[in-house]
């Protein structure tokens, strides 16, 4: 009886997977990405040793002939090593950095380079790299800066800038379970957030690079759907056409959620 079950269910995934066969190499994908959540979400951090050997050993198991001819033993190996090689990715990600978050509210002058520029409710956000600030004995990689509108001037990625800003360090998630903002600033090492306290000064322009090119035109259009859509309709196509998601409406957002 068991015997007569197990060869129903594995004659049933056979012929699943024979039929699915052009679209396997999604779940791919999917358990890669799948492998670099897990490997965050763990409380305990796995060791690359015991990483290596699971990658190691259903490696192995694609080599012998046995499992390379069978269709369902091949498809859960390559399964097991792309969630792996998602772990193994992972923990590369959190060995190679080395971000140090301020400790303390400062209110200080800030030089930096416009990283990225997204516009918001209020005005607009940016991101500085290659941060220099006075009288702050800590090095913060890059720091992230809302500016009011009364504040905003004609800034483009890849330009210097010096502002006054409150700082103070990332926050967590809002929320029991919500989505954690520190966790984001950490890995995209993001020392401090802050606000402006004065209008940005360009220290240097940008050489009118790629990124800044494609700033440009981004915002072009952004700007084209704010004018003919209006703030709200504008904002909501600007996140799914762009990715623009900081100025869409909370009211619209709560709607969405």
């Amino acid at each position: 009886m068991i015997s007569s079950c197990y060869q129903f269910i594995a004659k049933f995934f056979k012929t699943t997977l024979e039929q699915e066969y052009h679209n396997l190499s999604l779940w791919y994908f999917v358990s890669f990405i799948a492998g670099i959540i897990s490997y965050f979400s763990l409380n305990n951090e796995p060791s690359l040793a015991i990483i290596l050997t699971i990658f190691m050993v259903a490696l192995s198991l694609i080599i012998f002939r046995t499992i390379r001819e069978n269709i369902f033993g091949r498809f859960i190996s390559s399964l097991i090593i792309a969630f792996t090689l998602g772990m193994l990715i992972g923990k590369f990600r959190v060995a190679n950095l080395h971000i140090t978050v301020i400790e303390r509210p400062v209110i200080l002058k800030i030089q930096g380079e416009i990283e990225s520029i997204k516009p918001t409710t209020y005005g607009m956000q940016v991101l500085l790299q290659q941060v220099k600030i006075d009288k702050l004995s800590q090095f913060l990689e890059k720091v992230r800066i809302s500016i009011p509108a009364k504040y905003a001037t004609k800034i483009n990625i890849g330009d210097t800038i010096k502002i006054l800003a409150c700082l103070d360090k990332p926050q967590g998630a809002i929320l029991p379970n919500g989505y954690d903002f520190g966790f984001y600033a950490y890995v995209a090492s993001i020392g401090a957030n802050g606000y402006s306290m004065s209008s940005p000064e360009v220290i240097a322009y940008s050489d009118l690079g790629a990124n800044s090119l494609v700033y440009k035109i981004k915002k072009n259009i952004y700007n084209r759907l704010i004018q003919v859509l209006g703030k709200i309709k504008g904002n909501f196509t600007a996140a799914i056409l762009l990715g623009e998601t900081k100025a869409l409406d909370r009211n619209l957002m709560r709607e969405i959620r």
